[in-house]
This record gives C-alpha cells, structure tokens and sequence, in this order.
C-alpha cells in the first residue's frame, strides 16, 4: 500500500510539474479563453484590492491573473492540510477511524470553534470527526489539534513539495496566527498553486481517505455567497473551501478567499480559485466579487 502512494504522488508530481511552466501564462487557445482573461482582468482592476485568480478546465485550457503574488490562505489552509493528514495516516497504515484524544486544553476559548463549543470538554475523537469540523465549519482547534496531533506543520509543508506544488507554504497553525495577525501572510500561496491542489484531490477522490475529503467539502457551511452564488444551474455541484481575514488597523481586509472545483452537467469539470488581498472592499463587496468571477468562468 505504502508503495502504491509514493508511485502516485510521484506520478502526480510529474503531471503538476509539466503543467506549470504553462499556467503562468494564459494558454492559447482561441478568443473565448482570450475574452474570458478580459472579462476577468475588467473586473478585477476597477477595486482597491490585489485579486488572484487560477482556473483550469476539463480541456486543459487555462489561464491565471495575479499570479505572481502569494496570497494569504487563512482557512483555506486547512484544505491541504486535510490532504496531507490523507496521505500522512495511509503512510502510517492507519485510517481515519484513528482515534485522537482532546483534552479541554487543547480547545482554545479565544478563536472560532464550533467543536469547543459543543463539545467543551473535549474526549476521544476520530481523525475524520475533526476533518468534520476543518472543512464543513473551519474549526480552528481542530485544525491545530490535527497539525499537533496527526501531521505537523512541516509535514504538511514536505507533503506539498512531495506532490510537486512549489508556491505554497504552510508555516503558522492557528494560534500563532491568533497571536500576531502578521503571521497569516505567511500561510501563503499562488492561485495556480490553488488549483493544482484541486487538481490532486480530482485525481484521487475515490481513494481511502480522500473521498472523504471530496464529501465534506461538498458539505462545507462557509462562504455562501463566494463561489456556490456564482453558480446558476441547479444540476451543477461543486466542493469548496474558504478563508477569511480580519480587518486591518486601516480598515483593509486582509483576505477573502474560495477555492472549488465545479462539476459541470455534461460531466466535466473546471478547478478554481480565487484570492482577494488587502482589500479596501466591504465583505458583501468582496464576496460578491467572487461570485461575479465564477458565474463568467462557467460560461466561458
């Protein structure tokens, strides 16, 4: 089992590796993807605000816009996390039935935490219970739990690199990002590095453990009018994972962030994301952004 997950992620490591070098630029493929990058770029540089945007389709057509800068992940840093918990348990020959204790300690008072709030004193929990909480709630401890208690940091940070993704980096968990707000920007990545992530989870979705990732993204309860507002078709569904910053001392918002791959009616699908930074936005302004960008992408 161990070998046929190092064969994977190396074959998947070639594929983001090739893929690259192309989508830094838009790729060539006629005027659609030409007015698409138009529509995208009008949108984006009317605001106050520096706006990345990644997506790729089923086609390999692609294109990215902002991409030069990293943007910082806030919550969407527990989605490669999620990933990388996967990869760490199959390595470990253990599964997400792995039982982890949590003590009352471990459950912060002074961040966002459904899971402390129901459950306040802690006790034993699956490793898939706390991915419940990480990506249909955006649980703050317990993300922190599993980066303390199933796969660190700097393992989520290898796991990364292992796969090929080389703009993204993954250095704070949430309480040192409570500590100093500064810290968030270093939890960072490219849109494009946003997008081949998804790209991952879409190869392996129906793998032991990943699936369960797929699922309960499907289920995430964030980020309502981001990405799921821009999509019209009631036979279209998706998976997605958000992030959201704080205000800054001017007012700012650091971040509003959503990430998805959208599955189309006629089976195909298209991988996105976008990243909003230092915007001198309202949220409603920021997320009806994001909703905008999407509805455009899907029509193509």
């Amino acid at each position: 089992m161990k070998k046929i997950l190092v064969s994977l992620n190396i074959l998947l490591a070639i594929i983001f590796s090739s893929c690259q070098n192309q989508t830094v630029t838009e790729t060539e493929s006629g005027s659609a993807m030409d007015s698409l990058r138009t529509d995208i770029a009008t949108i984006c540089e009317s605001l106050d605000a520096e706006i990345g945007v990644a997506v790729l389709f089923d086609n390999g057509d692609s294109l990215s816009y902002g991409n030069s800068t990293h943007y910082p992940m806030l919550s969407v840093v527990k989605f490669p996390q999620a990933l990388a918990v996967c990869n760490e348990l199959g390595m470990n020959q253990q599964d997400l039935f792995t039982i982890i204790e949590v003590t009352p300690a471990d459950l912060k008072p002074d961040t966002w935490s459904p899971m402390r709030d129901r459950i306040p004193q802690g006790g034993n929990f699956m490793v898939s219970d706390l991915l419940d909480y990480t990506l249909i709630f955006s649980d703050n401890n317990a993300c922190d739990i599993l980066f303390h208690k199933v796969c660190s940091i700097d393992k989520v940070q290898a796991f990364i690199r292992q796969i090929g993704i080389k703009d993204c980096d993954i250095q704070c968990d949430e309480q040192m990002m409570k500590i100093d707000l500064m810290n968030c920007y270093k939890n960072s990545c490219t849109p494009w590095a946003a997008v081949q992530l998804l790209e991952y989870l879409y190869q392996k979705k129906e793998l032991g453990g990943y699936d369960y990732v797929w699922q309960k993204m499907e289920e995430c309860q964030t980020g309502a009018n981001r990405i799921p507002a821009g999509i019209t078709d009631t036979n279209t569904t998706f998976v997605h994972k958000t992030g959201t910053g704080p205000a800054l001392e001017d007012g700012r918002l650091m971040a509003i962030n959503d990430i998805g791959i959208i599955l189309l009616p006629d089976g195909s699908h298209i991988s996105i994301a976008v990243f909003i930074k230092d915007a001198n936005l309202s949220m409603e302004e920021s997320e009806k952004v994001i909703a905008k960008i999407t509805e455009r992408i899907i029509k193509k």
